[in-house]
């Protein structure tokens, strides 16, 4: 047995790696774009693979001079860069790989006022130049220098604090730019004097103009994104039915685990999945003999999954709050020490207003959760989507089908949210709260749920950021146009009823003018009724492996052997040259 526990750990560790290397494929092409403004000679669209870490400017772009080379012809990046004084201002910073990894490089680069960053790629590409003859086939051994597909930039798990994005393109075109920029082309050439490259980096969102939709993916022992989740919670409400909310969870593929397979009547993987090794998750505390198992992650997706539609289908005015609710009562109350996750997890669905006996009958309609049980109708459905979506860090955020990149942060979050919408159809809480401060974040989106406030400016300020004083929206001395169409309607009303009344009580005079009015006595006037109105009343809502880059970008490539499941992006052909 303990052999058998020893080869289980082997397989959930390095299947699992090479599982999450070859699932990365680039979306890159459906969502970004870099072109070559100038030289006209150069002008296009480039294939390219997008970093996993900095922050893209959804909706918008950069434009920029190239720069190649540093004093000291510091071309990696891999140290400090110095700044050139005869760079333009905002340039593009173009690094050749290799030596370090890439977060240092684009890090280094942003530390020296780079605006962006290229990537010249060491490898040939297939297709491409020398590579031209080599086909681009991951399956086969790779054939001299030339890579079957582009490799895509991980974040070795510091990149949080790099705020600018950065592109990896192909040696067979970076060599061409350097040329232009270093003036090495062969006399008669365009470039055989330094001629400046001139490009743009895009990036775009589908929008809608109706609802957003809005895909978190995360897992029940995720703590390290507990304060995340709580944060993204504020959004749901001041959102409201502008967007369509669905949280998904991450379940390993217990057959590309190997955990399938049976060994003297056990299946591989042992207690780290269920259903017979089809679905599987780590040991989330790395004792496979104590504490808590890889299948017991399993079983409280599942019932996360059962609680989310009940919260969404018997209760659907409540935007899934009560699914927020559980989620943020298991992570306080739960997901840490000795507690048995199943009774916890009763005891917190009745606080947060669900049925635990509902949501037991969605979990064993879907199939269960024992050991060597059946296909798992909802878990099978969310390996697929998994697959298809290419998700591999925790947590990811998908926004109208697009994976949100670089750091994700509640404010990061909510701009690709307002991007999504169709410009004029954004929900107000766009306007308020989309460019405060972090800290300030949670109190103007509390602001703006309630519909009240303070401050004045309107969140926009110069170059993206804040002159607002992030307390909420400001107080809109404005009508709305409904309002002040109301208000014209009721003063024709009021001057109809004037001229009316002014018309009858002519008549009434002239009639009463013809006879000898006298007083009937001297009984005081009775007061008329006092007249009422009721107050209006005011509605208020109510109260994972990151890819890693490791110490060397060019380990991912090493880890793969140059197959498929090297890690590697999918160039998807986007370029126009």
């Amino acid at each position: 047995m303990a052999s058998m526990r020893v080869a289980g750990k082997i397989i959930v560790a390095v299947v699992a790696l090479a599982v999450l290397a070859s699932a990365v494929v680039a979306q890159n092409e459906d969502t970004s774009v870099f072109r070559v403004d100038l030289p006209v000679t150069l002008r296009a669209k480039y294939p390219h693979s997008e970093a996993l870490f900095g922050l893209p400017s959804y909706g918008g772009s950069i434009s920029g001079r190239v720069i190649y080379g540093t004093p000291h012809l510091n071309h990696t990046g891999c140290n400090e860069i110095q700044p050139d004084p005869e760079w333009p201002d905002e340039p593009i910073l173009m690094i050749d790989r290799g030596q370090c990894d890439f977060v240092r490089k684009v890090r280094n680069a942003e530390l020296a006022g780079a605006v962006a960053v290229v990537i010249a790629d060491n490898q040939g590409l297939c297709g491409y130049g020398t590579c031209a003859d080599v086909p681009c086939d991951c399956s086969v051994p790779p054939v001299r220098d030339c890579e079957c597909r582009m490799p895509f930039m991980a974040d070795d798990g510091s990149g949080g604090d790099v705020n600018i994005p950065s592109f990896l393109l192909s040696r067979y075109h970076t060599d061409k730019f350097k040329q232009c920029i270093l003036g090495t082309a062969p006399e008669g050439e365009l470039c055989h004097q330094p001629t400046p490259v001139v490009a743009t980096m895009e990036w775009s969102l589908p929008r809608r103009d109706g609802q957003v939709i809005f895909d978190f993916w995360t897992t029940a022992e995720e703590l390290a994104a507990a304060d995340f989740r709580r944060e993204i919670a504020y959004l749901i409400e001041p959102l409201g039915t502008s967007i369509r909310f669905t949280p998904h969870f991450f379940i390993y593929d217990g057959a590309k685990w190997g955990c399938t397979r049976e060994f003297n009547g056990n299946f591989a993987c042992g207690s780290q999945c269920v259903s017979s090794g089809r679905y599987c998750s780590p040991d989330p505390d790395g004792g496979f003999d104590t504490g808590r198992s890889g299948g017991d992650v399993v079983a409280e997706n599942l019932r996360q999954m059962c609680i989310w539609k009940q919260s969404n289908e018997t209760y659907p005015l409540d935007f899934g709050i009560r699914w927020w609710k559980y989620a943020s009562l298991f992570d306080t109350q739960c997901a840490e020490g000795d507690v048995e996750w199943g009774e916890c997890s009763s005891s917190q669905q009745w606080a947060a207003g669900l049925d635990p006996g509902v949501t037991n009958e969605c979990v064993e309609a879907a199939g269960g959760v024992d050991e060597r049980g059946p296909v798992n109708e909802l878990l099978e459905a969310e390996v697929r989507l998994r697959d298809d979506l290419v998700i591999v860090t925790l947590p990811t955020v998908v926004i109208n089908d697009v994976i949100e990149r670089g750091s994700t942060t509640a404010n990061n979050v909510l701009a690709t949210l307002c991007a999504g919408f169709v410009e004029g159809t954004q929900p107000t809480v766009c306007k308020y709260c989309r460019n405060v401060a972090p800290e300030a974040l949670e109190q103007c989106l509390k602001n703006a749920e309630a519909g009240s406030g303070s401050g004045s400016g309107s969140g926009d300020g110069p170059h993206g950021q804040n002159t607002h004083s992030g307390a909420g929206p400001p107080e809109d001395s404005s009508l709305p146009g409904w309002a002040a169409a109301l208000l014209v309607l009721l003063v024709l009303v009021v001057i109809g009823l004037a001229v009316g009344g002014y018309v009858v009580y002519k008549k009434l005079k002239s009639k009463i003018d013809e006879f000898d009015y006298r007083a009937l006595g001297d009984d005081p006037a009775r007061a008329p009724a006092a007249l009422t109105a009721a107050d209006d009343a005011s509605h208020q809502w109510g109260s994972i492996a990151a890819g890693d880059g490791g110490g060397d970008d060019d380990a991912a490539d090493e880890a793969g052997g140059g197959t498929a499941d090297a890690g590697d992006v999918e160039l998807r052909g986007d370029a126009d040259i």
